[in-house]
């Protein structure tokens, strides 16, 4: 498999269903590609917390998705930038080919390598038991090795703030969701977001739709054409890639979307008002700590309390969204936290992503 070298972020999935369902965000693209970012000489890596590390990643489509992968490739970006360490990564690795890209970044000495998404599990059970002094990360996906962590986070709890924002904002009091696939993330974010919007406008009816795939964005439009016709003016998109359909849309009609990642929103900051935000670094963070201590966990979940997920607003919100609206999104926020509000997670009736 050829791999290209470049320094300038690439524009980044296999077309199984089964595949597009494992990764939650995520879009079929061509041949593998590989970037390295290098921001000063390496160290020996036996103290992850005091030396210069190597970090990898692996992704099954483009890096710059706007969603999914980019939200890890972006947190490895800044905290690489930030801390003088060396971030590399390959974006559109085949399942077929995961084996080989991170076998090849262990001999190469890298300290840790992410494998984002659950597909990877394989590759990962083969690789890892033979390099004991490097840290492997797996997106919900659990091995019996111990230099192996599951990373995931509380999407429900970050969704139920953006049913609050969506509950606020609807006049009609009709919301639509519109979900690609049915797997347990997304059922995390349905059921925080129908919560959320419960809380605030109890009235109001939220319809949900799963397009069976994250990339149809013709598909993502024939069922957001649908809600709008019913008279919902705003939208929840969950859709991954398959939402760039709907953007124009939803501005000619004048209607609001909340989406999955708030990178969505440089798209469109005046339609799209605000999306999730995972903080990778402090998650990171974490792992290094434990790791040093050779106490690494099995799982790690990235929570409100734990400051590794947020919401991030678009740049016009300020502007569209009334203070009174921010004000209550930050006492739900606050609530979360306290555990005053218990979100409730739908993904625990189904399997594992």
């Amino acid at each position: 498999m050829k791999m290209k070298r470049f320094l300038k972020m690439g524009v980044c999935l296999v077309s199984l269903l089964l595949v597009i369902g494992v990764i939650g965000s995520c879009v079929p693209v061509s041949s593998p590609t590989s970037t390295s970012i290098t921001s000063s000489p390496i160290s020996s890596p036996s103290s992850p917390t005091t030396k210069k590390l190597k970090i990898a990643a692996i992704y099954l489509i483009s890096a710059a998705d706007g969603g999914f992968c980019e939200t890890l490739h972006r947190s490895l970006q800044e905290v690489a930038k930030e801390k003088g360490y060396t971030y590399e990564y390959s974006e559109n690795v085949a399942l077929a080919d995961a084996e080989n890209f991170i076998r090849g970044y262990a001999e190469r000495g890298f300290d840790v390598i992410f494998a984002h998404t659950t597909g990877y599990k394989t590759a990962i059970e083969k690789v890892a038991p033979d390099y004991p002094n490097i840290v492997f990360g797996l997106f919900a996906g659990k091995t019996a090795s111990k230099n192996v962590f599951l990373y995931d986070w509380y999407g429900n709890e970050t969704s139920y703030l953006l049913g609050v924002l969506a509950g606020l904002m609807s006049k009609s009091e009709l919301i639509g969701h519109i979900g690609g696939m049915k797997v347990p993330n997304q059922l995390r974010y349905l059921g925080g977001f129908e919560a959320g919007v419960q809380s605030v406008k109890p009235t109001a009816t939220v319809k949900s739709a799963f397009t069976g795939s994250f990339s149809d964005s013709a598909a993502g439009k024939e069922v957001a054409t649908s809600f709008i016709n019913q008279g919902m003016d705003v939208l929840f998109d969950t859709m991954g890639l398959a939402w760039i359909g709907v953007k124009d849309l939803a501005k000619q009609k004048g209607v609001y979307i909340l989406a999955d990642y708030g990178y969505k929103t440089v798209n469109a900051p005046d339609v799209i008002l605000a999306g999730q935000l995972v903080h990778f670094d402090k998650l990171l963070e974490l792992v290094l700590a434990d790791w040093d201590k050779h106490s690494l966990k099995e799982e790690y979940w990235g929570s409100l309390a734990n400051g590794i997920c947020d919401i991030m607003y678009s740049s016009e919100a300020d502007k569209i969204i009334p203070k009174e609206v921010f004000d209550k999104i930050d006492l739900a926020k606050r609530a979360i936290i306290s555990g005053e509000i218990q979100v409730p997670r739908l993904d625990l009736e189904a399997t594992s992503p």
